[in-house]
Order: structure tokens, then sequence, then C-alpha cells
């Protein structure tokens, strides 16, 4: 078991210096175009299952530019301080909620080594990137936007795509259902400015609270906490002076989102692989930058799946899914949310003891967003594996009986076959029984894991070859 990591790791440079450690960081110091070179780079080191990469001579820009940094399950499993199989198990006991923890203030503040106000802002000095050509421009796209609502005086972080209008503007990609869209119109019903703050890098265990949902009233930021084991270090900002953020943040923008303030944003390449319609964003006016020293900023690619915020976005539904489950009272043996469906499809094997047991698991699950495609099968069938899949779409499951249509349930607003209904997006939703019926024929069999991992052992010690094409 690994040791946990939590309390070691206060912020990027603490992240970036374990990866060195495990051997599993790239620093490139030839010159590169971060606006168009990254891009198509990050694609394909993600694909490619690289190091993470770490760009310290941009052309344009005086940061330099971490990408991938938590592009696999198996770093996911390193900050976590545990295995990947016990992965999701780990991240459930440390968001429960018995172990958030309010932050601290720190008592230095690197965030705060460099700062710029008003006529000397410009974020443009930061790596702008057009992570695809199709892109309506350059994006920033690890920017956590924090802001507080102005009547129960909660405070909210989400990841959002950023998009860089001028030296002081962009756009911030949200609506009113979404928690940080919430709070920006409660400021514009009241005729005021949102005060909002963007932090880029910091501790890595804000990155995750940021991208999990526990809640339209809950703090992201205790959850952090509760993810590190120990309350966060933070800082409060020079001119939004109520919100508070990492204190180890490399970068931080603070301002305002004027009411009634929008611009033009996108196209985007969205994490579900398709290119998002140009709309209207909120914008966000920055009147101050506050740095470390020779920061290190963040970013990430976004596109057809699996990519880096699909990867930790699935540990997330995986993880509230198997919560879900838990309060249905089916025996649950696995869970596994398939990679490359932008977390819309699941699977799902369980000890059924009767039908009843399948109506909860469709009940329960489907309520679980962005969730719209499950597979059911018996505890025989490690759901992780694709050929074990296909084996019981092939050999357990019947079209006619076995196919279970939800239609009109709620959909994710970026859902390319979602449709409005009531003012709502809704999508039907499937669930596929491949549970063994009793009537099936055949004894089934699968071998043993113990028997495959000693035979792995053998081969690895007396056939050491690299598999052939």
């Amino acid at each position: 078991m690994r040791k946990p990591h939590g309390v070691d790791l206060n912020d990027l440079r603490d992240w970036i210096g374990l990866l060195k450690q495990e051997e599993d960081l790239v620093e490139i110091d030839i010159p590169v175009d971060e606006v168009h070179a990254i891009g198509p780079i990050t694609r394909s080191a993600f694909k490619r299952n690289l190091p993470v990469l770490h760009f310290r001579n941009l052309l344009h820009s005086e940061a330099s530019l971490l990408v991938n940094a938590f592009a696999s399950r198996r770093r996911l499993a390193l900050l976590l301080g545990t295995e990947e199989g016990h992965l999701v198990q780990e991240y459930i006991k440390r968001s429960d909620r018995n172990r958030w923890c309010l932050p601290q203030v720190a008592e230095k503040a690197p965030c705060k080594e460099k700062k710029n106000f008003h006529e000397a802002v410009d974020i443009r000095r930061f790596p702008q990137t057009v992570w695809n050509p199709c892109d309506g421009g350059p994006y920033f796209t690890m920017g956590m936007v924090r802001v507080r609502n102005p009547e129960n005086g909660t405070a909210n972080v989400s990841v959002n795509r950023l998009q860089v209008k001028d030296r002081n503007h962009l756009t911030i990609f949200t609506n009113k259902e979404r928690g940080l869209g919430r709070a920006i119109w409660k400021y514009w019903e009241r005729g005021e400015p949102a005060p909002v703050v963007v932090t880029f890098g910091g501790d890595p265990f804000y990155l995750l609270a940021a991208i999990d949902t526990p809640g339209p009233d809950e703090d992201e930021m205790a959850l952090a906490g509760g993810i590190k084991g120990h309350p966060l270090e933070v800082a409060y900002g020079e001119i939004c002076r109520d919100l508070d953020f990492p204190a180890g943040a490399e970068v931080v923008f603070e301002g305002v989102v004027h009411p009634e303030s929008y611009a033009d944003e996108g196209p985007f390449g969205e994490v579900n692989g398709y290119l998002s319609e140009q709309g209207v964003a909120p914008v966000m006016e920055i009147q101050a930058i506050t740095h470390r020293e020779d920061p290190v900023f963040s970013g990430t690619y976004a596109g057809i799946p699996p990519v880096e915020t699909t990867v930790i976005q699935d540990l997330m539904i995986e993880a509230t899914l198997t919560k879900t489950l838990l309060k249905s009272g089916v025996d649950v043996a696995q869970i596994h949310i398939v990679p490359g469906s932008g977390g819309h499809q699941a699977a799902i094997s369980i000890r059924k003891r009767n039908e009843s047991d399948l109506r909860r698991v469709i009940r329960f699950s489907m309520a679980v967003l962005p969730i719209k495609q499950v597979l059911v099968t018996d505890a025989d069938v490690d759901v992780s594996i694709p050929e074990q899949r296909q084996w019981v779409l092939s050999t357990r499951f019947d079209p006619a009986k076995d196919i279970h249509l939800i239609p009109h349930a709620p959909a994710i607003n970026i859902d390319p076959m979602a449709q409005e209904l009531d003012g709502k997006k809704t999508v039907t939703k499937m669930v596929l029984d491949a549970t063994r019926p009793e009537w099936a024929k055949g004894n089934p069999f699968i071998i043993a894991k113990s028997l495959v991992e000693q035979a792995e052992e053998f081969l690895n010690k007396y056939v050491p070859f690299a598999p052939r094409d």
C-alpha cells in the first residue's frame, strides 16, 4: 500500500516533485508554440500514456505550462496514497462528509509574490492555447472559478472553460443551473457586479473538489480539506477580499462580472468530442493578477474522450454511483464507468436475488448524472474488461426482453442528444439486462484470477519478450 500523500502535498510544485520521484514527468526545454502546438501534443501524449509534460520554454508566455498532470487513474491513486484497485473506495472514504474541514489562513501566501493591478493587468502573459483548430479562440481550460452566493454566503468553486478576449477580459462558460452561474445571477438581480477569483495550480485536492459535485450549497473548500485529510491553507484576495483560495496557487485572477455583461463565446471542442455552438457567456473583468515567481500554469485538452478531465470525472461518477447503489439494498459486486463514454456508460455487476434487484438498479443508477446507459451483469463478470462485457451481451442478453428505456430523463447541457422539454434538457436513457436467466443453458466458467496471475508471473519470468503486433 502506498503512503498517503495528503498532508505532504500542499501545492502544484509538491505534486511536480512527487511525479519526478516516480519518473512520471518530462521537462521540455526546447521552444514550443503554446498557441497551436500544445493541443495536439497533449492529446497524443495522453493517448500514448506518456509521462506528464512540463513545457518550460513557450514562445509567447512568461509562464511555463503543465499538462496531463492528473491524466490517469495511476496518478490519481498516487495522489490519494492508494493502489488503482482501491481508488474508488479510497475516494469515497476521503470525501465522506464527516471528514470535511474548514480551511485555515496561511501565514505566508506564495501566490502573492508578484502583484499587478488595473492597467498593469494582462492575462495574455500566460499560455493562451487554441486546443483544437475548430475552437473560436484561445482558452484557459484548468482555471478554478470561485464565487460567493450573496444570499446565503456559501462559496462555490468549479472548473470552467475561459475564453480569452483581451488583456483584462475573459468569458466564463456557465449557466443559471450551476452553482457558479446561480451565484453570478443572484448578484445581477441585486444590480451588483459579482466578485470572482480564478486560480491556476495550487493544492491538487482543491482541483478534485472543484470537479466533484457535492451539492448546490456546499463549499468545495471544506470537501477539499476532507480529501486531503487536513485543512487547506488559504489566502484572501487583494480586491475580492471576501473570497479565499489556496495560498499556494501559481496564478490568481481577481475581478468582477458586471450585471448583464455578455460576450460571444465559442465554438469549443468539448470533452464529449463535439463542437459546442457559438453563444454568449458572462464576461469577467480582470482587475488584479497575483502569481508566484516563475509561475507554472496548468492546462488540459478537451476532445473525444477519454481525456484528462473525463479520467477525473469518471472517478467522481463511479464514487457517486457506488454510494447511491449502497442505498438501494442491491448486493453490488462491481461498478465500472466505461472509459471513452464521457461518463455516460456504466457497467454494474450484482448478486441478483430477484427481479426487484434489477428494478432498483435502474431507478437508482438513472438518477446519477451524466449516466444514461447501464449494462447490468451477474457477479461472475469482471465488468472492467471489455471482452467480458461483450461476452455477456452475446450470451446472456435478449434484445426483445432485456432493453429497458427511460424517456425524458434529465440530461447534462452539453449532451448533443439532449432535447428541450418544459425548459429542461432531457434524453432517453437505457439499461441492458445481461444477468443470466434461470432457464439459460450451459455452465459459464471464468479462469480464476489467481491462476491468471500465476500464468502472467511465469511468462514474465521465462518468456521476457515484448508482445508482437
